[in-house]
């Protein structure tokens, strides 16, 4: 038998370096393939030469054809390993298939052909321990990767390879007592070069035993996955963090807030903090001063916390979230007085400042909910409460608030359907010159008469709409029903019909009002679009842009509820509106409040310097009629004068 038909012997671990394969019945069949020709010119050269590159007779299974290599995949020769159903057979040394997985026989210590093989493997650092943990062998990647030269390490424990606190801890004894027990450990963790510096190991040992189960020690084959590990590090910080604040995003939160209830000795506050009127400040400065905001406020919101066991993150847009551990109110109120304090810092942009507020809503672990979710959700309904109510203060989650929450979630569920189930109808109110009485025009006022809930108040169930989204196909359908019930109206009067900022922020809002007027007969200059000053105050690049089409068409546009709230000279000066309408919480003031007569006599002279016909909602009592006939407004509506029907 020449030398290369031999017995190739060697130990699994090495072959599935060196080829590619895993230790399976299916692999195991696949092993003769991996041989050198018989007789095939060059072998012996080869054989005698395992470094040199570029012979690479044996393909690895995954592979179509040979390529060239510089592992030991040269070293194979023919017939290397006799295969048998159950067992290996190695030069007379056999291993049952069900010890491979943890048990390798070590090769005889006077064939040079497995030490080539070995030592050409420099990617991994393979060497053998005694049962002591005394290193008894050594190949080129051990000396690659730890910098130790055979004749200075073989000999000594491999201890010295374990950082100070990992042999503080033992950590050699654990690993030599569980393979010792189990045949078989994979671990990872810090190991020391000969220079002092330190890389993450992925470390494999395994039990070599004669035939005859005497332990001769343990194969040991490590890798160095520094890089990997970083990689592995970046990509987690990645989708726990929030790319744009850098600070935990709601993934790290939900995982930090978890290990801050295991450790938490009292209760623990979850403040879920809305940013208000961010849009405001996209709109006014551009994206670029909004994510300065968000960034310098994620920053502020983690200084204000001043707390190590404190969790902070950002929900995402304008919502922030952060968990408190405290033990009495006091303490959780100076708490939320500081973040309170902190976004509402004014933000340097330029030679100007940016001024924002914030809503924070509060639930409590355990009073309020004991898991994360529900915390998350009771915290941002007293959130959205502190928004409405425009309250200052956090708002704190009652058991109230979550019955409004489950009363809103039956009537949004009922309200995506009331239109298919036909129980949207319009009602009018009419519209009359103050000078003579003459009704010159009537409002469309939409009612939602449900079998349960009765008749909901438009108060209700339009914000609902609005935040649903519902809003969209709920106020296209009143366009168009609107248009086609006022064509038909035999005293020819002009219809007024509200839109919502979301409908007139689409590119496609002009088109669909075109079609009703189209499709309806209605002609343009019996329409009148109102739209909220709400509308205009967060309005889209587009916004102006599609009421002006609108207003091409020959429709009236009218701002609506003016003096609600968000009044501003420039609101009214943003668009040439046809009418002016004045929120009936003006009127409503008057008798008993003696400055409404000034207030209103402002607004109508603002209207008329426009200009703008001046209408005044809401008129209730004669009083308050004779009173805006003395100051000469233009149109007026109200119960005193129709009841919507």
């Amino acid at each position: 038998m020449t030398s290369h038909q031999k017995w190739m012997p060697y130990s699994w671990w090495a072959c599935e370096i060196a080829s590619g394969m895993q230790r399976t019945p299916t692999t195991m069949k696949t092993i003769p393939r991996m041989r050198l020709s018989r007789g095939r010119p060059g072998v012996s050269e080869r054989m005698r030469s395992p470094y040199r590159r570029g012979h690479r007779p044996a393909a690895r299974p995954d592979e179509d054809a040979p390529k060239g290599c510089d592992t030991c995949g040269d070293l194979l020769p023919t017939r290397s390993l006799a295969i048998t159903p159950r067992r290996i057979r190695r030069r007379g040394l056999t291993v049952p298939l069900q010890e491979r997985s943890m048990t390798h026989i070590v090769h005889a210590p006077d064939d040079p052909l497995f030490e080539l093989l070995v030592d050409a493997i420099t990617d991994y650092s393979i060497y053998l321990l005694s049962p002591t943990g005394i290193i008894q062998s050594w190949n080129n990647g051990a000396k690659r990767i730890k910098g130790y030269e055979a004749a200075e390490i073989v000999g000594t424990s491999f201890r010295r390879f374990f950082t100070p606190e990992d042999r503080d801890a033992d950590e050699p004894g654990r690993i030599l007592r569980a393979v010792e027990t189990s045949g078989r450990v994979e671990t990872e963790g810090w190991r020391v070069r000969k220079d002092g510096t330190r890389f993450w190991a992925n470390v494999i040992v395994s039990q070599v035993r004669r035939p005859t189960g005497e332990l001769l020690g343990y194969a040991k084959i490590t890798r160095d996955v520094t890089q990997q590990r970083e990689i592995r590090e970046a990509l987690d910080r990645t989708v726990r963090t929030d790319a744009l604040t850098g600070i935990a995003n709601r993934t790290q939160f939900f995982e930090s807030f978890g290990e801050l209830i295991a450790s938490a000795t009292g209760r623990v506050a979850v403040a879920v903090i809305g940013l208000d009127r961010l849009k405001l400040v996209n709109d006014e400065h551009g994206h670029p001063i909004g994510d300065l905001l968000l960034r310098t406020r994620a920053a502020d919101l983690v200084q204000a916390l001043d707390d190590p066991r404190s969790v902070a993150a950002r929900l995402g847009g304008d919502q922030f979230v952060c968990a408190i551990p405290f033990d009495t109110a006091t303490e959780l109120s100076a708490v939320l007085d500081r973040v309170g304090a902190a976004f509402s810092t004014p933000l340097p942009v330029g030679q100007d400042y940016v001024s924002t507020t914030a809503s924070v809503g509060v639930a409590v672990h355990p009073d309020d909910a004991t898991d994360v979710d529900h915390l998350l959700i009771d915290a941002d309904l007293a959130m959205s409460r502190a928004k409405r109510t425009l309250t200052a203060g956090p708002q704190f989650f009652t058991a109230e608030l979550d019955d409004a929450m489950r009363s809103r979630r039956y009537m949004a569920h009922e309200l995506s359907s009331a239109l298919a189930r036909g129980q949207m109808r319009l009602v009018y109110q009419n519209q009359v010159r103050v000078s003579d009485g003459v009704v010159v025009g009537r409002e469309a006022l939409l009612r939602w008469d449900h079998p349960r809930l009765g008749s909901v108040s438009p108060g209700v169930f339009i914000p609902l709409a609005e935040a649903t989204n519902d809003i969209i196909v709920i106020g296209d359908w009143v366009l168009t029903e609107a248009c086609t019930q006022a064509a038909v109206w035999t005293d020819g009067l002009r219809v007024a019909v509200n839109v919502s900022p979301a409908q007139v922020a689409r590119d496609t809002w002009v088109d669909e009002l075109r079609r009703a007027l189209e499709v309806s007969g209605l002609p343009p200059e019996r329409l009148e679009i109102e739209v909220t000053e709400s509308a205009l105050l967060n309005q889209t690049p587009d916004t102006l842009r599609h009421l002006m089409d609108a207003q091409a068409l020959g429709v009236s546009i009218a701002l609506d509820d003016l003096g609600a709230g968000y009044s501003s000279l420039g609101t009214l000066l943003s668009f040439p509106f046809d009418k002016i309408k004045i929120d009936r919480a003006l009127i409503a003031r008057y008798p008993e409040d003696v400055r409404a007569p000034s207030a209103l006599r402002a607004m109508l002279t603002l209207g008329h310097t426009l200009p703008a016909q001046v209408l005044v909602e809401g008129v209730e009592t004669l009083d308050q009629l004779r009173l805006i006939e003395q100051q000469g407004f233009d149109e007026a509506q109200g119960y005193h004068l129709h009841r919507p029907q």
